[in-house]
């Protein structure tokens, strides 16, 4: 899959734009800031596959890879203690983040469960981090319908 996209970052106040990530050779998308704006999850083709990645926000240049392998749609806990996304599986995975260890930040990528996500696979953590909000795609084909024609609605009850 390949990434049409890099990312920028505008200050409100001043319209002022700057690129974010410096690899011009390949696309990034999927930002989303740590709790703390410390930190910034995106997702990468660098790799030749897209992989989420975390990078140190606003100086450049300490950088994980979180992911294990093809992912996006990445999201951070609301205190920062992991990232989840979609794995290319379609997966919903969580990773633990401890970015003031000495070493070694980002732990083992596990498998939450699979939701049935829509085409972008949007998704977000509830504020209490106990709850998924998910775009959940609906199956078009039916299995069965029944259709009622030139029904009057006689035998239903009156107010």
């Amino acid at each position: 899959r390949v990434l049409y996209a890099d990312l920028f970052l505008m200050e409100t106040a001043t319209g002022h734009i700057e690129r974010l990530t410096e690899n011009y050779e390949v696309g990034e998308s999927g930002p989303d800031f740590s709790p703390d704006g410390r930190w910034v999850a995106y997702a990468s083709a660098e790799s030749g596959s897209v992989e989420i990645y975390v990078e140190r926000f606003p100086e450049h240049g300490e950088r994980f890879q979180v992911s294990d392998g093809a992912a996006g749609w990445p999201v951070w806990h609301r205190e920062g203690k992991e990232i989840y996304y979609v794995s290319a599986s379609r997966d919903l995975m969580a990773v633990s983040i401890d970015m003031s260890a000495p070493s070694d930040p980002v732990g083992r990528p596990v498998k939450l469960f699979r939701p049935r996500l829509g085409r972008e696979n949007y998704f977000d953590v509830g504020p209490d981090n106990q709850r998924f909000l998910i775009s959940q795609r609906i199956d078009p084909e039916l299995s069965s319908a029944v259709l009622v024609q030139n029904w009057s609605g006689s035998g239903l009850r009156q107010p």
